[in-house]
């Protein structure tokens, strides 16, 4: 019992003394020996009513002993005249030992045992425990949800690219051999929405790679980034006749890239730069290169982006509610630079225009963490057995 009690005083505020039946102190902790003004070792082994130096106090203790429930009393301490406020009980079990509280004078007297403080903090913890594990069980379930949701727009992006391949191949071939202007207009209209879904369907593909932990996959080889960003600009500048692209290159920047995904990367910034833009605007775009990196800065002198959205960018689905797309394709620029082992940043104010700089390194030491298994390896590994082998 003097071991429990030891245990369980440490851990409680208040000051407790364990006396036997005869009234010798057993045990106390630490908060008991400063209300007393001695050190535990001085009390303990000794008499209360040496401590107390009040001859009543053993028929407290008496009365003490004979309760089931705590008891209030008082007592003085021995060569002093404060009155000290206390409470007993007779704690359960064949020994007979009471448990004396030495209550504070700011402190209220609402006596417990340490058992039962003890129960009160185990049920405390239990509850924080059980919390605890509610909450875990809760992020688990979401965690299964979103990625289940994540493979599912996967598999459904990989499976609608066949029909929309089928529907721009077709829709280019009655392009091919219709001589009706009305006819032609129509298929034009259906080539480039089965165009754009196509981009649509291609950006969420994207977006669940990295969601389901892939990242963007890179085929790497040596290019030039000057060239890659005039053909950029040439393949932007059909849809955007009314505005001009003032390009700075240096004479060559080669480096050890993805041509394809940096395209990607150049085209939606130059598209954005134009659509964030009056007509007759000049897009600027200046590559700059040193031995180990290239950086290139796409500006528009539109309006600048407001303070509150530039921290969310980058986020996926960020801009959709504009009209122009999903609002993806920040975010895959974001995730290609980075896989890359670069970076991209903005930067936006009022009567200077906003400005995206894409920084890479131009070789690829470091950055292969952030490729990714095939797409067709990917459905497969995601849908299980059963799913192997389907459609592509």
């Amino acid at each position: 019992m003097l071991a429990e009690f030891r245990a369980i005083a440490e851990l409680l505020p208040d000051a407790l003394l364990l006396v036997s039946r005869a009234g010798v102190v057993l045990g106390a902790n630490e908060a008991a020996g400063e209300r007393l003004g001695a050190p535990v070792a001085a009390l303990e082994g000794r008499a209360l009513v040496e401590l107390a130096g009040d001859p009543s106090l053993a028929e407290l203790v008496a009365s003490w002993l004979r309760s089931t429930g705590p008891l209030p009393g008082a007592f003085t301490l021995a060569g002093r005249a404060e009155r000290v406020r206390c409470e007993g009980a007779r704690l359960p079990g064949p020994e007979a030992l009471l448990l004396l509280r030495l209550v504070a004078p700011e402190q209220p007297g609402n006596f417990a045992l340490p058992s039962e403080k003890l129960a009160a903090l185990n049920r405390e913890a239990l509850h924080r425990h059980t919390a605890e594990a509610q909450r875990e069980r809760l992020i688990d379930e979401l965690n299964r949800a979103v990625r289940l949701s994540e493979t599912f727009v996967a598999v459904l992006g990989h499976d609608l690219r066949n029909p929309l391949g089928a529907v721009v191949a077709g829709a280019t071939l009655a392009l091919r051999r219709s001589e009706d202007a009305k006819v032609r207009g129509h298929l034009e209209r259906v080539l480039r929405s089965a165009r754009r879904m196509a981009r649509m369907v291609e950006q969420l593909l994207d977006v669940s790679r990295v969601r389901l932990g892939r990242g963007i996959p890179l085929t790497r080889a040596e290019i030039d980034l000057c060239e890659l960003v005039r053909q950029a600009a040439a393949e932007t500048e059909p849809s955007h006749r009314q505005h001009r692209f003032d390009l700075r290159l240096p004479p060559r920047c080669e480096g050890d890239w993805d041509r394809d995904r940096l395209a990607q990367v150049l085209s939606n910034l130059l598209a954005n730069a134009c659509e964030h833009s009056e007509a007759e605007a000049v897009v600027t775009v200046e590559l700059r290169a040193s031995s180990t990196s290239a950086s290139v800065a796409v500006h528009n002198p539109g309006p600048a982006i407001p303070p509150e959205l530039l921290p969310s960018v980058f986020d996926a689905f960020a801009s959709g509610a504009e009209g122009r797309g999903l609002g993806l394709g920040l975010h895959i620029a974001c995730e290609i630079a980075q896989a890359h082992g670069g970076d991209i940043a903005v930067e936006s104010a009022p009567d200077r225009g906003t400005t995206f700089t894409v920084t890479l390194p131009r070789r690829s030491a470091g950055a292969t963490a952030r490729t990714m298994t095939p797409l067709p390896q990917l459905l497969d590994d995601a849908a299980g057995p059963g799913r192997a082998g389907g459609a592509r």
